[in-house]
């Protein structure tokens, strides 16, 4: 009702001289009708921003209806690159380590500044009240050829990666993996770093080319502003909080802005109810009995929960499990399984601790996997953590046992087949481990120039390291197969297998419920 009485008018006059200014249309081609292809559908997302003095702005962007693209119809590569969030963590680790500045900017509008290519014929109807409001905006053409991708077609945010990725090679910067390039200087030493997410931009740099680094990417790329990392200052980028704090030579990983914002989830039924959870009675193994009913008007509230609870861990590494364990049962909820959920979620709020990354001179790499095995129906849960180590203090064996320090990857997933053993549910939860330790080594190798890295494994479980000493499953023939594979992995990444005494199962704190 307020678009009608036009509350977005000015905001889609905005709109659409910014796609005049950026010459995102070939105005003065004419369609030709069963000749070109057929023109795509837009429309006008209309919504208000929240400013910060509680007042809203009227916000339009022009989409294009994608699923409407005929070039869907044939082959066409949508597939773009997406940053590893792990790989982001060990970058602001080495960045630590060598005192470089961070700052983070927007490229504005993104899509807009892809040139369309050459080969391409894309064509866009207009909706017809912008049509007819602003016919001499479009010399009288409904039907626009598209010399810019613009947002809603299905490669757009492939071809704009690409586009970055070509300016950014024109500056010197140099393509590592996916969405992270690095600068060199004449020493062959990395002097700066960036990462793409999405149209966001992280660097992290020497201070003595902070500068140029700006001035060479504005002249090139439209950026809304720098922002600069300051002591303190927390930052939303790539899904995580992070906080830069130059005194203690630290940075903080969290997900506090978003653990601040979740009081929703007391409503009227529940606000009096008692939440007062420890440690001892977090959960227990949610599992369904007899007096169990599943109640089908609780999977949109299940659903909303377990939406929560998933950015509530993700960076909460001892805690991971909880998400990946509750999300199998939400088309099947129950009342005991809400009431779990709010607990679960209202003592990560209340006790969730920060992930803390200090500086590493010469890195090693440390990993732990761990499972939790039923013997009773045979199912497995695994998971795995790695994190960075002075390379003295792992050779030396000496033991971080808080797990928050210089983590930067866990993973906790249900195994998809039965086995018959605890000792065959470590071998795979060890097998998840080494063979994602691959593109973390050679990862490490190159931001921090080294021939040679230091990887030790940590196992709780001693059966297991008779099995690997064996080279064999003497009780299950089966799985010697894949004590070769792992053993095979082990010598190419020059890893070494230690056992650890955790007087308890580890997996109670990284891969399953806890039993107290």
């Amino acid at each position: 009702e307020e678009i009608k009485l036009g509350s977005h008018t000015e905001s889609d006059k905005k709109e659409i001289d910014r796609f005049f200014e950026l010459n995102v249309f070939d105005t003065n081609y004419i369609y030709k009708e069963g000749i070109d292809p057929k023109p795509i559908k837009s429309r006008f997302v209309r919504i208000y921003k929240k400013l910060e003095n509680n007042t809203r702005k009227a916000k339009s962007r022009w989409v294009a209806k994608g699923f409407m693209d005929s070039r869907l119809k044939e082959y066409i590569d949508t597939y773009s690159a997406t940053g590893d969030k792990n790989l982001f963590i060990i970058i602001l680790q080495y960045a630590l380590s060598k005192n470089f500045n961070f700052k983070k900017c927007d490229v504005k509008t993104a899509f807009l500044l892809t040139p369309v290519e050459v080969n391409e014929n894309i064509f866009i109807e207009i909706p017809d009240d912008i049509f007819i409001n602003n016919k001499e905006y479009f010399n009288n053409n409904k039907f626009l050829k598209l010399l810019k991708y613009m947002y809603g077609l299905a490669d757009s945010p492939k071809k704009f990666y690409l586009y970055l990725k070509k300016i950014l090679k024109e500056l010197g910067w140099i393509e590592l993996v996916d969405c992270i390039h690095i600068m060199y200087n004449k020493y062959k030493e990395i002097i700066g770093i960036i990462y793409i997410h999405v149209d966001d931009m992280f660097i992290a740099c020497h201070p003595d080319i902070e500068k140029k680094i700006e001035e060479d990417i504005m002249n090139k790329i439209e950026i809304d502003e720098f922002y600069n990392l300051k002591d303190g200052d927390i930052h939303e980028y790539a899904g995580l909080c992070i906080q830069y704090n130059k005194n203690k030579n630290n940075i903080y990983i969290s997900q506090d802005n978003y653990r601040k914002n979740i009081e929703y989830i007391y409503d009227n039924k529940n606000k009096n109810f008692n939440y007062n959870i420890t440690e001892k009675d977090l959960l227990g193994p949610y599992e369904y009995n007899e007096e169990d009913e599943i109640d089908d008007s609780l999977i949109h509230e299940a659903q909303r929960l377990v939406g929560i609870l998933v950015w509530l861990v993700t960076t909460q590494p001892p805690l991971y499990y909880l998400f990946s364990h509750m999300s199998q049962y939400t088309t099947k909820p129950t009342p005991r399984f809400i009431y779990n959920l709010k607990k679960c979620i209202i003592y990560i709020k209340e006790k969730s601790q920060h992930i803390i990354l200090s500086p590493i001179n010469i890195p090693s790499l440390e990993s732990m996997a761990d499972s939790a095995y039923k013997r009773l129906d045979k199912h497995t849960r695994c998971g795995y953590t790695f994190r960075l180590r002075e390379e003295t203090d792992l050779i030396n064996n000496k033991i971080d046992k808080n797990i928050y320090n210089n983590i930067f990857s866990w993973k906790s997933r249900k195994l998809n087949r039965l086995v018959d053993s605890s000792a065959a549910a470590e071998l795979y939860a060890m097998k998840m481990a080494v063979k994602m330790s691959y593109k973390y080594i050679n990862f490490i190798k190159n931001l921090w120039n080294i021939s040679t890295l230091v990887y030790v494994h940590y196992t709780d479980n001693l059966p297991l390291i008779k099995i690997l000493e064996k080279e064999n499953f003497p009780e299950e023939p089966a799985l010697t197969g894949e004590v070769r594979y792992i053993i095979q992995c082990l010598q190419e990444t020059e890893a070494k297998v230690r056992w650890i005494d955790t007087n308890r199962m580890l997996a109670d704190s990284l891969t399953k419920f806890k039993k107290m």
